[in-house]
């Protein structure tokens, strides 16, 4: 299934980032890109990233400040900012999908879904700090 996008249940991410262990939470995520892009564009582009916050872990508002230092979040990172967007579209993390070669976790903020997504399919970013 290279190059396909695939949308799953909430469940089973839930029961992955149980097992994949509780990390520091990132405390911002950057404002959603307007256009997809492939993962590697979206590693590159979180990597040299300088934006203001979009949206707050805690769900505080951003100020205004501009920030470097961003990163393209894992699945569990992206899943603390659930629930803190209105945005329907899938973001990119860099957690691998390991049941198909070369595919990433793709995650809603709006709801949690998830599903995963080719090395050549194009999704938007958010890079969290």
């Amino acid at each position: 299934m290279k190059n396909t996008l695939f949308i799953a249940s909430c469940a089973l991410l839930t029961v992955l980032l149980f097992v994949m262990g509780a990390k520091a939470e990132p405390s911002m995520a950057s404002p959603e890109t307007p256009d997809p892009m492939t993962i590697a564009q979206g590693m590159n582009y979180c990597r040299t990233l300088i934006s203001v916050c979009d949206l707050k872990s805690d769900g505080s508002a951003c100020g205004g400040d501009q920030y470097a230092g961003w990163w393209l979040p894992t699945a569990e990172e992206l899943s603390h900012f659930v629930g803190l967007s209105t945005s329907q579209n899938y973001n990119w993390s860099r957690t691998p999908f390991t049941q198909e070669l070369d595919t990433y976790i793709i995650m809603s903020l709006l709801d949690g879904s998830w599903g995963y997504g080719g090395y050549g399919n194009a999704a938007v970013v958010r890079c969290v700090r």
